[in-house]
């Protein structure tokens, strides 16, 4: 039954393998361990277990390639009809192999995979299969990169392995390695540390923020041992970058404990969501965007985020929030916008209205998520909703301003109303910082913000869950509504 009932995946014609290393004196490490593996998984599989006189041929082998002076390494295949076949040389065992190099650097190379193996492949992780077309191509992409291994994580962003490694992990004076429930092979090297008491090796799940904080990292095999190992280019920015990439492109989610600690500044979080955007094409490096979302609970602690274009995101559960938009009156270039108060900045702006901003995440629990995570990922923001424009009230009373939100299903659901005020006393308070932030790129340059530019200002409610055929209702009392209805896909 384990084609499909336990995997999954429809097996199909494939094979079993171990890969052992032949010393020069015709020996084998840690053969037991290599024999009782491939037994385990030919059991599981409901094949023949290899048999003592496979052992002895496979020994026999080994031993006549003693005396060339050189390691070797040698590939011992087995399906599930080699163990019926009568032993009768190398042949029925299936042995391949060669010359093993040692030209490896003191301190190996390795490289982070974008993406989780696919589920077809890793269905068969737990067993040394022929099923590892994206392992062999990731060992063929380092090789050609100078690098050794590539490692990988799964769809929750947990470390795995290797293509062709264990790997181990140093963190606040203790090694560790992750445990085989996240989804690896049950590795000979990796048994065989665990079973080291001098090193005390423990299991955990690890992410990609504890290699960015690794003491020290090793990878390792049968073939190979040990191998002291450095990640290349560890960059945090990148690494969330890619991933939320990724999560756009193929709808997914990510989780965010796995990314926990790699994003310590609000100009990281800007980096990876201004990288997003151009990767993904909705935004170029010299415009500014043309709708905006600005808010924080304090004036030290505002983000701002550029809304993607239409159609741009697949959503997953959004919810909502009531926000007082404002629109630009006149280009603003960076050097007006570093001289700009709160009451300067209002004047430039020519209309206001009701708005109702539409939120998503890529995250698979956004209230798990860091703020610096949430702010990463456009500050999980997703549409916006506009009411009718109105001219700007400059001496509006903002701290009596209330705010309500009803939101209602097609099946009767009500949400009761939610009442709110704006967390900063004035929506025009992020105008400053907002325009300041978007006259300015990334690596220094300047950009004008243009005429009829959109912004909105912070939510006055918190995030409210909105279901597919809810229809929300925002009002701002004396000022306006606005009224949306979930009803096409997003």
């Amino acid at each position: 039954p384990w084609p499909k009932d336990r995997a999954g995946v429809d097996g199909g014609a494939f094979r079993l393998f171990e890969t052992l290393r032949v010393e020069a004196d015709g020996s084998v490490p840690h053969l037991d361990a290599h024999f009782e593996r491939l037994s385990r998984s030919a059991a599981a599989f409901g094949w023949p277990v290899p048999q003592p006189h496979h052992r002895a041929a496979l020994q026999a082998h080994a031993a006549g390639l003693k005396g060339q002076g050189h390691v070797h390494r040698l590939r011992w295949d087995w399906s599930g009809d080699v163990g019926r076949d009568v032993v009768g040389g190398d042949d029925s065992l299936r042995l391949s192999g060669g010359l093993l190099s040692t030209t490896l650097p003191e301190v190996v190379d390795l490289l982070l995979s974008h993406e989780p193996l696919p589920a077809a492949e890793a269905a068969w992780v737990g067993h040394k299969t022929s099923h590892r077309a994206s392992y062999d191509a990731a060992i063929r992409a380092a090789e050609a990169q100078g690098a050794f291994d590539t490692l990988f994580f799964n769809a929750q962003g947990a470390l795995t392995e290797g293509a062709r490694s264990s790997v181990f992990v140093r963190l606040d004076g203790l090694w560790t390695t992750p445990p085989l429930r996240c989804g690896l092979l049950p590795g000979v090297m990796r048994a065989h540390l665990l079973a080291d008491a001098s090193l005390a090796m423990v299991e955990r799940v690890l992410t990609r923020a504890d290699l960015a904080r690794a003491e020290a990292v090793w990878v390792g095999n049968a073939l190979r041992g040990v191998l002291p190992a450095r990640i290349r280019h560890v960059d945090p920015v990148a690494q969330v970058q890619q991933a939320l990439v990724h999560a756009h492109q193929s709808g997914s989610c990510l989780d965010p404990k796995a990314f926990r600690g790699l994003l310590v500044s609000a100009a990281q979080a800007e980096a990876v969501q201004h990288g997003v955007g151009l990767t993904l094409g909705w935004w170029d490096e010299l415009s500014a965007a043309a709708f905006w979302k600005s808010g924080g609970a304090r004036l030290d602690a505002i983000s701002h985020a550029p809304l993607p274009p239409r159609g741009s995101a697949s959503w997953h559960a959004p919810g909502v929030e009531a926000e007082i938009a404002f629109r630009l009156g006149r280009d603003v270039d960076a050097a007006l916008a570093a001289t700009l108060d709160q009451a300067a900045a209002e004047a430039l702006m020519d209309a206001m209205a009701v708005s109702i901003e539409v939120v998503d995440s890529r995250w698979r629990n956004p209230a798990q998520a860091e703020p610096w995570l949430r702010v990463a990922d456009g500050q999980s923001h997703a549409a916006l909703v506009l009411g009718p424009w109105r001219p700007l009230a400059p001496q509006h009373d903002w701290a009596q301003q209330g705010c309500t939100v009803q939101i209602g299903g097609r099946m009767g659901r009500q949400m009761a109303a939610a009442h709110g005020r704006h967390a900063l006393g004035h929506p025009a308070a992020v105008l400053p910082a907002w325009l300041r932030h978007a006259t300015q790129g990334l690596h220094g340059e300047t950009r004008v913000v243009r005429a009829g530019t959109v912004v909105t200002t912070g939510s006055w409610v918190g995030t409210l869950p909105v279901q597919r055929g809810d229809t929300v209702e925002v009002d701002f009392a004396g000022l306006g509504r606005a009224v949306w209805c979930w009803s096409d896909p997003a």
